[in-house]
């Protein structure tokens, strides 16, 4: 993954980063949340990541990322999905293990938002960030295979102003696997339920056209809240199989 950084650097902010294949402990997770790509506002100097760090430091520290005696805490971006979380029965969250969060892509980039338009610049860097979330979904699919306890995935947001994240994966399924959708989410809002279906895997999953960036993650949540029943007999029907 880091021989191919430099394929990239356009798109990231300047700061140092590092890969970030998962948050928190992909095997232990019933519930998967799952988004674009790393904050780049993770690797703010005031989060305490060194320069260079071994590939067994990192991975304790995004095994332990969402320990609630963890310095520093998880980044705020995840709030919202907390929020969401909690709604769900049985009690799940990141601290206890039972969610991680998986991004499609685990580079840290400059922020798609900062780009949208359609002036040559920003249509360029459009272009270059779905190529890199293109050539990145592989890491994604092959993370999600050791997700062996996994029973749910809620998905959320857009690939820049072109794809809802759904349709992209949808895209880039690796062969004899694939998205299927299943039926139209309880809201008036963008929302979907699908079922990917290959990898050794056949998980439910949720999706929200709202990330936990729009509206400071308020529809994000309205989503989750709206589609709760479905939601639990999904978690319910899975966990007692």
């Amino acid at each position: 993954m880091r021989r191919t950084d430099q394929n990239y650097r356009a798109l990231y902010s300047g700061n140092h980063t590092h890969p970030i294949p998962f948050f928190g402990n992909p095997e232990s997770a019933l519930v998967l949340t799952v988004g674009l790509n790393p904050s780049r506002d993770e690797f703010i100097e005031s989060r305490g990541w060194p320069e260079s760090i071994a590939d067994s430091v990192l991975e304790t520290r995004l095994l332990k990322y969402f320990s609630p005696d963890s310095q520093p805490q998880s980044h705020p971006f995840f709030n919202p999905w907390k929020m969401a979380l909690a709604l769900l029965k049985p009690d799940i969250s990141y601290s206890s293990g039972t969610v991680a969060h998986l991004d499609l892509s685990p580079r840290a980039t400059a922020f798609p938002r900062c780009h949208r338009g359609e002036t040559p610049e920003a249509r360029l860097w459009q272009d270059q960030f779905l190529k890199m979330l293109a050539n990145d979904a592989h890491w994604f699919f092959e993370a999600l295979k050791k997700c062996k306890k996994a029973r749910l995935v809620l998905m959320a947001g857009t690939a820049t102003d072109r794809f809802y994240l759904d349709q992209f994966i949808s895209k880039y399924t690796p062969s004899n696997t694939c998205l299927k959708y299943d039926q139209r989410g309880n809201s008036d809002n963008v929302s979907s339920f699908h079922n990917l279906v290959g990898l050794g895997l056949n998980l439910p999953i949720f999706f929200s056209g709202a990330g936990p960036a729009f509206q400071g993650g308020v529809r994000l949540v309205d989503n989750v809240r709206a589609n709760l029943d479905i939601l639990n007999s999904k978690m319910c029907g899975t966990l007692s199989d």
